[in-house]
């Protein structure tokens, strides 16, 4: 109901925005819980063995020369060979930490390259609005909401793997371990299915009006929510404690949620504000607000290090700021009026999508220039996410009749 009045107000010039208030109170401060190289033993030294035919007798300094030489000759290859053994280990050992799975902080993933150009690869939808989407970390599943249900899509077969019937969901997301989906929606419930079952595993129902964005932190441990009252929500789904930030004027209407990756910092923008937040997810305290842009902000993403938060909205504008100094770093040119944001696995591209032209437009994230932009929507573009493997963009956006609503982009490589 929200997107279809902001619809509507999209084409009347958007809504008037109301003067903001802030206030910044105190918080309390809970606790949160927040391989070895391979070798190989070196070698025994090698066996001499006995000669069949014993060689002619020598004189005894002769006897002592061939002894000695014998014997350099024997340690010289000893060296040899343990050295030849121990460089085999080590370059065993380094593959396989480098290939092992779950191998923690020694094992280095091969970060996808970013492609040159984007095409149309497979329209998933048409005719039914697509608010809201999102890859499975994994790879294998692309989850969408599709005429008031909650879409499994597998990405191996190209076809829907199953459909849970879920109505008026507003936001969903993968656990980190791809095995459950977390909904916000009208209700206002946030709920968390099981991927390979379809089932229910958790329910909390917060406030009495919808709830926008439900976001899982990167352990998987944190939901993070609005509760329609002033609130930013910290659920921890192991234990079940619930903790809230102090009131905000603007958390009514919350827009966007993003954690960092090392899972320190929640981003956050509201309806009606014109600033991002950024809130220490331990402390509950605000951190700093990133001001600059001048109407309401819509998305807002982390890029993969965590060291950049992008931020677009109404006006046009779609920044790069430094998280840690709280600094502008750039303003992409080109830019529309943005609904949402993605960044590319290996960060140096960004995508967006827009109200105006009804596109998903590509930058350059280090040099600030537009790359290409994809047309094949005609209506709003509300979701936009990359895939893992980094060869795969999903759009989707409003529709009706035979309007493509959800579209699959392969990435082309020169």
């Amino acid at each position: 109901e929200m997107k279809r009045a902001l619809r509507s107000a999209i084409q009347s010039g958007g809504p008037a925005k109301p003067e903001i208030k802030t206030e910044i109170l105190p918080a309390p401060t809970p606790t949160l819980p927040a391989a070895a190289l391979f070798t190989q033993p070196a070698p025994p030294p090698p066996t001499r063995r006995t000669p069949v035919h014993a060689p002619p007798a020598l004189l005894p300094h002769k006897k002592w020369l061939w002894a000695a030489g014998g014997l350099v000759a024997l340690l010289l290859a000893g060296v040899l060979v343990y050295a030849v053994v121990r460089s085999l280990s080590a370059n065993k050992s380094t593959a396989n930490r480098n290939t092992a799975p779950g191998a923690g902080s020694q094992s280095r993933s091969v970060v996808p390259r970013a492609p040159e150009k984007w095409a149309l690869k497979q329209v998933i939808e048409q005719g039914v609005s697509t608010d809201t989407l999102a890859f499975s970390p994994d790879g294998k599943y692309l989850a969408f909401d599709g005429d008031n249900n909650l879409v499994l899509w597998n990405i191996e077969t190209g076809s829907v793997q199953s459909t849970i019937k879920y109505a008026n969901i507003t936001h969903l997301e993968f656990s980190p371990d791809s095995k459950t989906i977390v909904t916000s929606s009208t209700d206002p419930h946030i709920k968390i299915w099981d991927v390979e079952t379809g089932s229910l595993k958790q329910e909390i129902k917060e406030g009495s009006t919808t709830i926008y964005r439900a976001v899982f932190s990167p352990d998987g441990k944190l939901v993070a929510f609005n509760d329609g009252q002033k609130h930013i929500v910290w659920w921890n789904v192991q234990t079940g404690e619930i903790r809230r930030s102090r009131g905000e004027d603007d958390a009514y209407y919350l827009n966007d949620l993003a954690f960092s990756p090392d899972g320190k910092i929640l981003a956050s923008c509201a309806s009606y504000g014109a600033e991002v937040k950024l809130w220490d997810v331990q402390t509950l305290a605000l951190i700093r607000e990133l001001k600059g842009h001048t109407e309401e902000i819509e998305a807002v993403a982390f890029s993969p290090d965590g060291k950049t938060l992008a931020s677009g909205g109404w006006d046009k504008q779609l920044k790069l700021w430094d998280v840690a100094t709280g600094n502008l770093k750039q303003s992409l040119n080109n830019v529309e009026r943005v609904g949402c944001i993605a960044f590319h696995p290996d960060g140096k591209i960004i995508a967006a999508g827009g109200f105006d032209n009804y596109a998903v437009k590509i930058w350059d994230v280090q040099a600030g220039t537009l790359k290409q932009t994809l047309e094949g929507h005609s209506d709003l573009v509300w979701a936009v996410a990359f895939s893992p493997d980094g060869k795969s963009l999903a759009s989707g956006g409003y529709g009706k009749d035979s309007n493509k609503t959800l579209i699959l982009w392969q990435g082309i490589q020169p």
